[in-house]
């Protein structure tokens, strides 16, 4: 509800954005309604789970225009939420992701990848997005850590390290990762 403000503010305060997309594993009357509906065939339920991740990147993207959120990338958010849970099917989890991703990437956006490699395997496994860039989150640690977290021994999908993240006095904290800050607007 507050995202056209933050728009708003972002873009008198002249800073740089990127859209952040949290996915969630569809309820049964989600994947029926959105099941068919999308570039898989849907005789199956791995491709109707694809169809409904590409829907839940098309509303996304619906509501970033309706707002005028322009964004050079849209960070996938792979992790347990407390608000929802994933399936203990790995393969059904990957296929949402999957979905989503080409959701994205259809409608011409940049994608890539937040999470922390234990978190993402323990979502949809050994999935991998092409070695898309990667915002590699380390929790309630320290600015040190997120920069140890840039090194290639913290890869979630074998992508390249962008960003790494903390949490500090109950706030995100984030840092580019070596290399990155001149291409910062990119991401």
């Amino acid at each position: 509800p507050c995202l056209a403000d933050q728009v708003r503010w972002a873009r008198t305060n002249q800073v740089l954005v990127a859209a952040y997309s949290v996915s969630s594993f569809p309820s049964a009357a989600q994947l029926e309604e959105f099941g068919g509906d999308g570039p898989y065939d849907a005789t199956d339920r791995l491709d109707r789970l694809r169809n409904v991740g590409y829907q839940q990147a098309r509303f996304n993207i619906a509501t970033m225009g309706r707002v005028g959120l322009v964004s050079p990338i849209i960070w996938i958010d792979v992790e347990p939420v407390p608000l929802f849970e994933w399936s203990s099917d790995l393969r059904a989890n990957a296929a949402v992701i999957e979905g989503v991703a080409r959701g994205y990437v259809d409608a011409g956006f940049d994608i890539g990848v937040y999470s922390t490699p234990a978190l993402y395997r323990r979502v949809v496994g050994a999935l991998r997005l092409g070695g898309v860039p990667e915002w590699r989150a380390a929790g309630q640690t320290s600015r040190e850590e997120a920069r140890r977290r840039c090194g290639d021994d913290w890869s979630i999908q074998g992508g390249r390290a962008v960003m790494g993240q903390w949490v500090e006095q109950q706030r995100d904290r984030n840092l580019t990762c070596p290399g990155i800050a001149a291409d910062l607007g990119r991401y």
